[in-house]
């Protein structure tokens, strides 16, 4: 952070339109993208009052799923000097790093591992890249991480805390980016079935509950603002059109896959085109309309091929297309590293290396449905590195997790083999 010395407030691509947003909050309480983008970036309790004073919620604001404006506001009214909001992004997450510490602690776990995960955690290349920028991936990763630390206590412990815990960071995680979606998905099912199991069904009803209230929480005040429907962000459509067009095989990559072109599919039907307009909730119901036109005109084979090809995208931990830098570089190792994780959980779980239920054995199955997720994700819409660096403290603390119980597995063999050989002799 201190390198990147010419830190200022971002008012262009993703960065700028959060922190756009969050202006708006700070000053006016309200969710909109202009027409404050004009205002310099002075004190906010100093500067003078604009038009957005009495502006109505913009349309074009719901692009961004509200966690992350919300959060990014509150330290608005604190300063206005980026260099120090990032550093109150950086307490912010040590907060939620030291309670994820807390949940390593109470486990038994050995003495060293905690230590080593928190190590590789304060290392881990796209944690800092995120770091230094107004984004929303480092928030949503540790969320995550507090949503499988809650998960894995509630499997083994059966606490009911922890039930609780995972639905209400899941429900976050998801208003913070809708991307994770697939993955909270899976980790919630797991929850509720072992909540049914030892708590009876009107607990897992309740607990689901509260998960239903966040999440939906954003879509129906979105209808009840602009009166089109439930949605979560108007972005929708336009990442629906994205992952499936003519130009996926020959452009999409895992760096460049949110780089396509949203209305190709759109030009393709003169009705549809005529609709667009300059609401941007219409246009993504368009959008929609189009890529589903798309789809059904397109033989079996084509989308197999098109699925195939971005699934391989989305799990690919090799960039594409060249990134420069260290952190990218690095970034590709601790990829790699993830995906060998996976590989020896699943042959783990074919030999019964872990005993079940134990941390090692739900460590393996976090990983499994982290990459399950990314493979839907990858399919169905898409993703890439960028997206995909959500899931990398997860990966960190998992895989970290797995390598242990891969060795003290084999340190228990060895020794219970030598056990033998010496009574035998």
């Amino acid at each position: 952070m201190f390198i990147q010395t010419d830190t200022k407030a971002p008012q262009s691509g993703d960065a700028g339109h959060y922190y756009i947003i969050a202006q708006n909050l700070a000053s006016h309480n309200i969710y909109a993208d202009s027409p404050i983008m004009n205002q310099t970036n002075l004190d906010l309790v100093d500067s003078s009052p604009t038009a957005a004073a009495t502006s109505p919620h913009t349309a074009s604001a719901t692009w961004r799923p509200p966690l992350w404006p919300f959060v990014l506001s509150v330290w608005m009214e604190i300063t206005s000097n980026p260099h120090l909001q990032l550093v109150l992004k950086l307490a912010f997450e040590g907060l939620l790093l030291g309670f994820a510490y807390l949940i390593l602690r109470s486990m038994d776990l050995a003495t060293i591992t905690p230590g080593v995960v928190l190590c590789l955690l304060a290392i881990e290349p796209h944690y800092m890249k995120y770091s230094m920028a107004f984004l929303s991936e480092n928030l949503t990763a540790f969320l995550l991480v507090l949503l499988t630390g809650s998960f894995l206590y509630s499997m083994i412990t059966h606490s009911r805390l922890a039930t609780c815990c995972v639905m209400i960071f899941g429900g976050l995680a998801v208003m913070s980016h809708p991307v994770v979606i697939f993955f909270v998905f899976f980790i919630l099912v797991v929850t509720l079935v072992k909540a049914c199991q030892f708590d009876g069904i009107y607990f897992s009803i309740v607990s689901f509950v509260i998960f239903v209230v966040i999440l939906l929480s954003w879509p129906l005040r979105n209808e009840l603002v602009f009166n089109h429907g439930m949605f979560m962000t108007s972005s929708q459509g336009a990442v629906f059109s994205k992952s499936w067009n003519d130009k996926v095989l020959i452009k999409h990559t895992n760096t460049q896959g949110d780089l396509l072109d949203e209305g190709l599919n759109v030009t393709r039907y003169s009705d549809l085109l005529a609709k667009l307009g300059s609401n941007p909730i219409q246009n993504s119901s368009i959008m929609q309309e189009a890529t589903l036109r798309y789809l059904g005109e397109n033989d079996v084979f084509f989308l197999f091929k098109m699925a195939l090809w971005k699934w391989y995208c989305g799990i690919n931990p090799i960039p594409q297309t060249e990134k420069s830098g260290s952190l990218e570089a690095i970034g590709t190792i601790f990829r790699v590293l993830y995906l060998i994780g996976l590989l020896l959980g699943i042959f783990a779980l074919l030999t019964h290396q872990f005993t079940a239920n134990s941390i090692y054995y739900w460590s393996t199955w976090i990983l499994i449905m982290l990459f399950a997720a990314i493979s839907i994700t990858s399919i169905g819409l898409y993703t890439g590195l960028r997206f995909n660096s959500v899931y990398a403290p997860v990966n960190v603390i998992f895989t970290t997790f797995l390598i242990f119980g891969l060795c003290k597995s084999n340190l228990n063999k060895g020794l219970k083999n030598a056990s033998v050989a010496k009574h035998a002799g």
